[in-house]
């Protein structure tokens, strides 16, 4: 099954793909496994792509045996150019625009219209201006595992011990094409975090409900 999905259209083509033996790839793509058993194979024979971990696929034929997210004609961008920054920006609203919480005021951080696939699995692009962080919370209000996985630009997932950004004790920095690793404890709470944008960037941030 192949799923095209427009919510990040123009700017990105990106397809959900469900149980596919040959999946074309044509020139490059980034992809990322959004199952969630090891058993079921993601990737190019014989190197599996682990449970929401992320390859980048050349010229190649991937085997899907549960699920994943496809980012086609993919180039990897450390830098993001005003000229693409301004048209995404009259089409993605702000975080503000979306949320209006009083914690996102002023936070230069513009998202792509949300899509869920799969049932399961809520998503939405995001781009961020240089050196920005996101709010610092631990609580998301529904009961999901959360990752970032990086399209261009630099940025890092920052733990905290608490509520107050001179604390942070760990950081996963994201280069183009990563994921950050889980960050939820074995019971699935959240420690205080944050994503900081160290460039103008673009990430996919990826939300994947356990209770379904």
């Amino acid at each position: 099954m192949i799923q095209k999905l427009d919510f990040a259209e123009p700017f990105f083509r990106v397809d959900y793909v469900e149980h596919e033996a040959a999946y074309p790839i044509e020139k490059q793509a980034l992809v990322l496994n959004m199952g969630r058993s090891e058993a079921d194979f993601v990737g190019v024979r014989p190197v599996p792509v682990k449970p929401l971990r992320s390859t980048i696929v050349m010229n190649g034929t991937l085997e899907i045996e549960g699920r994943a997210l496809v980012i086609h004609d993919y180039q990897r961008k450390f830098w993001i150019e005003d000229e693409e920054a301004d048209a995404i920006k009259r089409v993605w609203k702000s975080l503000w625009e979306y949320s209006h919480l009083e914690r996102n005021r002023g936070v230069r951080y513009y998202k792509s219209p949300r899509t869920v696939v799969g049932g399961d699995t809520g998503m939405n692009f995001c781009l961020a201006e240089a050196n920005i962080p996101s709010a610092i919370h631990r609580e998301h209000g529904e009961n999901f595992d959360e990752v970032h996985l990086q399209v261009w630009g630099t940025g890092r997932v920052q733990l905290l011990y608490k509520e107050d950004q001179d604390t942070v004790y760990q950081e996963f920095p994201l280069a183009p094409g990563n994921v950050n690793d889980p960050v939820w404890d074995e019971n699935g709470n959240y420690p205080w975090h944050r994503y900081y944008s160290e460039s103008r960037c673009i990430f996919v941030v990826v939300e994947r409900n356990r209770k379904v």
